[in-house]
């Protein structure tokens, strides 16, 4: 993360030759797939990162960035709660209903982050599913 910025362009090398945006693109791609433990998953969403690259625009990113903010306030809320947040985010950003210039990519984060944002955290969760 620079200046409070989180997007990280998929080809991205730090000083040393690590091909760390590479390395982001697989995390997410893994995470997103279930192939990464818990603690895996846990450790990367501590640190910030998440499992759907911001989008490159800084408008876009501006509003994506808010709404990290506010999935962050709820993610550990039950499972009523996350998907009332996310629903009220996606009718909100939707093309359909904003006139936003970027309403696509923001739809497209969010559509990126529904099943990892409603998955089940707790055993009874998934009986409500």
């Amino acid at each position: 993360e620079q200046d409070g910025d989180p997007f990280l362009p998929d080809g991205h090398f730090t000083p040393s030759g690590f091909p760390l945006g590479a390395w982001a693109v697989a995390q997410r791609a893994a995470w997103r797939k279930g192939r990464l433990t818990a603690e895996q998953e846990q450790l990367l969403y501590t640190v910030g990162f998440m499992p759907m690259q911001h989008p490159e625009s800084a408008q876009a990113r501006d509003t994506t960035i808010e709404i990290e903010r506010q999935l962050r306030e709820v993610f550990n809320k039950g499972l009523a709660a996350r998907e009332n947040c996310f629903r009220r985010l996606v009718l909100r950003h939707h093309p359909s209903r904003s006139r936003a210039e970027h309403a696509e990519a923001i739809t497209r984060f969010l559509a990126g982050l529904r099943e990892w944002f409603l998955a089940p955290r707790e055993p009874q969760e998934a009986l409500q599913r």
